[in-house]
């Protein structure tokens, strides 16, 4: 007996969502994390999707922060993220330019410069409340005065603003009094500090400069100096400290390149002259060479001219005569110094710690490694060479990616590269078609594309647990599909289009339409001379039938229905007009007092009743009127060209008959010789008639000798009905036409 339970469908479904939310938390953790990254996966990929997910996820935090809890709580993830963040150091810096930048921005606005500067100075004035803060600015607002003072542009204005305020406070007497002695005794002070006596000299040299550009006050100046010189160099304690001051003030001048140069020049002039003299060379050597051991004694002297050294040989070394002896001299010293192992190995170190410093200077890497990649090609070129490269290498890069920090980097560095050449269209196209061979050869194999046929379809079910990314898909395959579908519509209609025009221009060419008129007509021909006289007769009768029901339809459509259509201006009842032209009508009327052709004997009757409504002389002024609303002329589709001459296949316009006939039909039993051909108006009907129909079949043809052949066959044909035609085409066929 099946057990019946006795909870109720409310309660067991309680319960199966109760175990489903009980599921769900102790996965929750892992759901929103592949979620997450499912998410991310997404937006990464698809920039529409990531700006959608963007504004709603705007959308969705404005409404969540109406609440104070959550905001309150939002508050505090975020002041714990911006800590953690700014643990980094490289974080931190980018966060301080990112603030840098957004704070420059926002002081380009006036408004916003002012009420900054407000807050800043009333929170400037509760900071400097506290003596440890106003001492500590003090401080630093040394400080920072001292690196502006470096700027030449911010010490002159600063000079010229200090001026103008000494200026206004030496207006009073008892000011002046104390500032003279305040700066007598600071400058007293300052003097003992080599740090402010020599800027102070160099200052004061300044000055004089100016002044002695006054011919006048330089020759003063001189003189002073001259008789103060002379009294003060008897004192020996005076002539010690001057020569020290010389130096120094030479020093000073000597960082001048262009001072230098010139100091040099004199320089090398008069000892030029004075070594020409052997007493004076020999001792020079001597104290020289004494003078360069002291010096060289001071570390810094050493380095100074070990630079000054390698400038002047790196100079000599551009010329070939120097470097090519010396580099012989290097080899062998060289040679003969790595003979001790000791040397060598302290060599090699020396070299080592050398090119990691040379390293470090792009300008050096850049042509190292061109040189190394080099010389690489060249080793590679030998087989068992670049095998065992490959075997070491493999082996090394094995070893590396045994320590995470190293394959973390070496992740990052290969996602940079990849992004770098993808910029290249061709070398991603390149890089697609890889990926696709190796895609296809990898899928020949059935065990692999079985395993990626799983992974495909488990990623796919894992995306499609999310509501969002199953939305997402659906939204991209309809907008696929539908992109798809209007491509394919596209393409068909082009393709249409391409063959119409391929059409219109074969149509275009009068000989492609008189190549493919000449071969229905020979089709036709062919056709007509495999039927019988029963089977022509029965498709005689035929075309009849079809003339009679098309005007059987005709009448039915249009004449029993009588006009249909309004004049809007009079008023007055049309026929429905044609699809081209102005609307004319094609019909029947019944006129009132006509009178009827019952037999030959009233048709002069009949004819002058249809002279007195229809004329073919369109020179009546009465009618220029009317009929310039109804005018054929000729057209592009009309023209055609043979022989250098053009013509309207239609053969339009038609000549006119010089008066209106009324043919009779003939009887069955009436014999031949009624067409009298001496009778003027029989003569003209027939020539007319005869001419006009051979004009305008003989266009269409390509030869005159061979379309001649052709229209007596075709007369043959039609003798049973028009036997009078073979002899107006007797004489046609011995004469020249010329369209």
């Amino acid at each position: 007996m099946p057990r019946v339970s006795r909870l109720s469908q409310e309660q067991r479904r309680q319960a199966a969502l109760s175990r489903s939310r009980a599921r769900y938390e102790q996965n929750a953790s892992q759901i929103r994390a592949r979620n997450s990254q499912h998410i991310a996966n997404v937006r990464d990929n698809n920039p529409n999707i990531r700006e959608e997910s963007r504004v709603q996820d705007s959308i969705a935090r404005a409404q969540r922060r109406r609440s104070e809890r959550v905001r309150n709580l939002e508050r505090i993830r975020d002041a714990q993220a911006h800590s953690t963040r700014r643990e980094d150091s490289e974080e931190r810096r980018e966060e301080q330019l990112r603030n840098t930048a957004d704070h420059a921005s926002r002081r380009t606005n006036q408004e916003i410069r002012s009420v900054e500067r407000i807050q800043d100075a009333a929170r400037h004035s509760n900071r400097r409340q506290d003596p440890e803060i106003r001492s500590a600015e003090r401080i630093q607002d040394a400080a920072r005065h001292a690196n502006r003072q470096q700027a030449l542009d911010y010490r002159v204005s600063e000079r010229a603003r200090d001026m103008e305020a000494r200026a206004t406070r030496r207006q009073d007497s008892e000011e002046r009094r104390q500032e003279q002695l305040r700066n007598t005794a600071e400058h007293s002070t300052r003097r003992t500090i080599p740090e402010f006596r020599i800027p102070e000299r160099i200052r004061d040299m300044d000055a004089r400069a100016i002044r002695r550009e006054d011919p006048e006050e330089r020759r003063r100046e001189q003189l002073r100096n001259t008789a103060e010189h002379s009294t003060r160099r008897t004192i020996a304690e005076f002539r010690i400290p001057e020569r020290i001051r010389d130096m120094d003030a030479r020093a000073i001048r000597r960082e001048d390149p262009e001072e230098r140069r010139r100091e040099q020049l004199r320089n090398t002039a008069g000892h030029s002259t004075r070594r020409t003299i052997p007493e004076f060379r020999i001792p020079e050597r001597i104290r020289d060479m004494d003078a360069r051991a002291i010096r060289r004694e001071d570390p810094e002297e050493r380095r100074r001219e070990q630079l000054r050294n390698t400038a002047g040989h790196s100079t000599r070394r551009t010329i070939p005569e120097f470097r090519i002896p010396e580099r012989i001299r290097d080899m062998d010293a060289r040679a003969i110094r790595r003979e001790d192992p000791e040397e060598r190995r302290r060599e090699q170190l020396r070299n080592t710690a050398q090119h990691s410093t040379r390293r470090a200077n792009p300008e050096y890497r850049n042509p190292e490694r061109v040189r190394d990649a080099a010389a690489r090609a060249i080793r590679r070129e030998d087989t068992e060479e670049r095998r065992q490269e490959q075997v070491q290498n493999t082996a090394d890069h094995a070893s590396r990616r045994n320590n995470p920090e190293f394959r973390i980097q070496e992740r990052i560095r290969d996602a940079a590269v990849r992004a770098a050449h993808r910029e290249d269209p061709e070398e991603r196209a390149r890089e697609q078609e890889r990926n696709t061979g190796e895609h296809r050869q990898r899928r020949r194999n059935s065990e692999d594309r079985q395993r990626e046929r799983e992974r495909d379809a488990n990623n796919r079910r894992a995306t499609r647990r999310n509501p969002i990314a199953r939305t997402q898909e659906q939204r991209i395959n309809t907008s696929q599909r539908r992109e798809t579908r209007q491509q394919r519509r596209i393409r068909e209609e082009q393709i249409r289009q391409m063959a119409e025009e391929r059409l219109i221009n074969f149509r275009m060419d009068p000989q492609n339409r008189l190549d493919a008129s000449q071969r229905q007509s020979q089709r036709n021909m062919d056709a007509r001379a495999q039927l019988s006289e029963d089977e022509l007769d029965q498709e005689r009768e035929q075309q009849r039938n079809r003339i009679r029901a098309t005007a059987r339809d005709l009448y039915q459509r249009s004449i029993k229905e009588g006009p249909t259509e309004i004049c809007i201006c009079c008023g007055g009842t049309w026929f429905r007009s044609q699809h081209r032209g102005s609307p004319h009508s094609h019909g029947m009327y019944w006129l009132a007092g006509a009178p009827k052709l019952e037999d030959a004997e009233n048709t002069e009757q009949v004819i002058n009743f249809i002279d007195r409504f229809i004329t073919t002389n369109g020179d009546d002024p009465e009618l220029q009127e009317v009929i310039q609303y109804q005018r054929h002329k000729h057209s592009a589709s009309c023209i055609r060209e043979l022989r250098g001459q053009e013509f309207c296949r239609f053969n339009m316009p038609y000549p006119p008959m010089p008066e209106t006939l009324i043919l009779h039909p003939i009887e069955e039993d009436e014999p031949l010789e009624f067409f009298n051909v001496e009778d003027p108006n029989m003569l003209l009907l027939t020539e007319n008639n005869s001419q006009l129909f051979l004009l305008r079949l003989l266009p269409s043809t390509k030869a005159k000798e061979q379309h001649i052949a052709k229209l007596l066959c075709i007369l043959k044909e039609a003798s049973s009905e028009l036997p009078y035609m073979l002899d107006v085409a007797g004489p046609l066929a011995h004469q020249d036409f010329s369209f």
